[in-house]
């Protein structure tokens, strides 16, 4: 269970309210689809969501614990941010370095050429991430983020491109978190359609969350 309680949050050396009055609670299993315009808040709740940022007020708790106290391997397994800047966010020179990170992060052996193949990957992980097309390294973020298997995984938008493996892949991941009782929030500037994948919705209008 992961809850989210932010009467106000502000950027320090900023008076402009971000968030206020958002009051979320998320159960084992719950796909949450996070919609808003751009500057609309959403990497901003995801950042507090995953404990990269330190809330003025209220708290964030994923398990009953305050997330962003938590730090390194122990705060990436309860919760994970997808960045949407994710070709930057790798910190190895390989795919399979990013992807050996991962597993190590979650604890977990895969077969990891089954999983490249399910997710449109080269085949060849020596491969640098930045060579990759913006879908595949998205796609690339999102795998790797599948071997650390947070409590908590919010995807902060989709590639602008919304191709079929795109669509594939993002079901697949929450079909897959949602049996094993783990949350995935999805963050996009429009609705997305696709049955019976998200639990909930909601729309950040001016800092503020709407069902």
């Amino acid at each position: 269970m992961a809850s989210i309680n932010i009467p106000e949050f502000c950027y320090p050396g900023s008076q402009q309210i971000v968030l206020h009055d958002v009051c979320i609670e998320f159960e084992p299993g719950d796909a949450v689809l996070l919609h808003g315009d751009n500057a609309s808040g959403k990497s901003t709740f995801g950042r507090l969501l995953c404990g990269l940022l330190r809330p003025q007020f209220g708290n964030v708790l994923v398990d009953g614990k305050e997330i962003w106290r938590l730090r390194g391997r122990k705060r990436v397994r309860m919760a994970y941010y997808l960045d949407q800047e994710y070709l930057l966010s790798f910190y190895h020179s390989t795919i399979g370095g990013e992807l050996f990170h991962a597993m190590h992060l979650g604890g977990r052996k895969f077969d990891q050429s089954i999983w490249i193949n399910e997710f449109s990957l080269p085949d060849n992980i020596d491969i640098k991430p930045l060579d990759l097309g913006s879908c595949a390294a998205w796609r690339l973020g999102l795998l790797c983020a599948t071997f650390v298997s947070p409590k908590v995984l919010f995807i902060d938008e989709l590639p602008s491109i919304q191709s079929a493996s795109v669509v594939e892949c993002l079901r697949k991941t929450v079909q897959q978190r949602k049996k094993a009782g783990e949350i995935t929030v999805v963050s996009y500037q429009r609705p997305i359609i696709l049955e019976n994948i998200f639990t909930q919705e909601y729309m950040l209008v001016d800092g503020e969350v709407k069902k």
